[in-house]
């Protein structure tokens, strides 16, 4: 059975990744490279839909209803750097949150798919 496959399940489902999207936004918006991208940003919103994200991404029903993630990035001149420094801090609150090495890797190479409709350089 696909370790994967239950990691929504086995890590409290919607709930569990909400409260760990909310510690993923308080590290984000800490750091001066990033949170400038965030300071127009209905913050409510957007932690909704980054938690319909992972939840999707770790196994859960799809429940995003936004506009894609190209969509959504498009003007914002998202480069590399900004990309991996957020994803090190989602890596960072995942394992702050208990989640396994292998765990953690599943999650960010299932996100690294998404890489070329958030980076525009």
């Amino acid at each position: 059975m696909d370790q994967q496959e239950n990691l929504y399940e086995r890590i409290g489902g919607q709930q569990k990744i909400g409260d760990m999207v909310e510690d993923f936004y308080q590290s984000v918006m800490k750091d001066d490279s990033i949170r400038g991208f965030f300071h127009q940003i209905d913050m409510d919103k957007q932690k909704n839909h980054q938690t319909n994200f992972l939840s999707f991404v770790m196994g859960g029903p799809n429940q995003y209803t936004g506009k894609s993630l190209a969509k959504a990035h498009e003007g914002l001149n998202t480069k590399g750097e900004h990309f991996d420094t957020i994803v090190e801090h989602l890596r960072n609150t995942m394992v702050q949150h208990q989640l396994s090495e292998q765990e953690v890797e599943a999650v960010l190479q299932k996100i690294s798919h998404y890489r070329n409709d958030i980076v525009k350089e």
